[in-house]
């Protein structure tokens, strides 16, 4: 089983307030998908209407979909922009909206979560968490607090006989990655390469730095524990790039 997580960059108006940009950018990545061809696909940052009109293309293939995380999430601007799609059907399916964000982010303003998605037997657990922000450390901690919140929807929701997956944007960088596993109760598996890298992305380039943002992990709790391939890093082709993230692929064994 293929699993791919790509944070989509389609970020609400006004902060990409054009929608031609965002919809060549769509069709960028749904060539990237497409060749990747993944069972399983973890969206993030699906927050315009490109991004949605992407996940209805995606239905041919991928016809088996959550709602987008806190969409309907009346006292915040924007949703939590994840979302699980598959080509296996989905025989459970629940979400959690985070209640901790950082003042001063554009973070407080969206429902951001995750989806905990059941296939045959085994679960992923999709997730976008807490942008750094002008307080890196006050950021760290909410990430934490996050992280504790899904270990917690898992743990209630879970049988232990059942393996759990978890893969997104964590915006944890490799230097904390073993501390954010613990946190979480999972082995978070790194890319080899950089997944945001304003080096070789131009989105990417006025951040200034590079990292390994984006994970992929297994959970410890289950009796039954999933196996991750080699973490991989999909490359950009072409005349547009899709995101700021490049992203990242594994093959799941459980």
């Amino acid at each position: 089983m293929l699993l791919m997580s790509f944070n989509l960059f389609q970020l609400p108006w006004p902060l990409q307030p054009s929608h031609r940009d965002k919809a060549a950018r769509a069709r960028a990545a749904e060539a990237v998908i497409r060749e990747a061809r993944p069972d399983v696909l973890v969206l993030n940052e699906a927050f315009s209407g490109e991004a949605l009109d992407l996940v209805r293309s995606l239905a041919d293939d991928w016809p088996h979909r959550t709602p987008v995380v806190g969409r309907h999430t009346r006292w915040l601007a924007v949703s939590g922009g994840v979302a699980v799609l598959s080509k296996l059907p989905i025989t459970a399916r629940h979400q959690v909206v985070f209640t901790d964000h950082c003042l001063g982010t554009s973070d407080r303003f969206a429902a951001k979560g995750a989806a905990l998605v059941r296939f045959d037997g085994w679960w992923v657990a999709g997730t976008h968490l807490q942008a750094d922000a002008w307080q890196p450390r006050r950021a760290h901690a909410v990430r934490t607090r996050q992280l504790t919140t899904i270990r917690r929807l898992v743990e209630r929701i879970v049988p232990p006989s059942e393996p759990v997956v978890i893969a997104g944007d964590l915006n944890v960088g490799l230097a904390r990655l073993a501390e954010a596993g613990r946190t979480l109760g999972a082995t978070l598996h790194p890319a080899p390469t950089w997944t945001y890298d304003a080096m070789t992305n131009p989105l990417a380039r006025p951040a200034g730095y590079r990292d390994v943002l984006d994970h992929i992990g297994a959970f410890h709790g289950a009796d039954v524990r999933a196996v991750i391939g080699p973490v991989s890093v999909a490359g950009f082709e072409g005349d547009t790039i899709p995101s700021d993230h490049y992203p990242v692929l594994a093959k799941i064994e459980y």
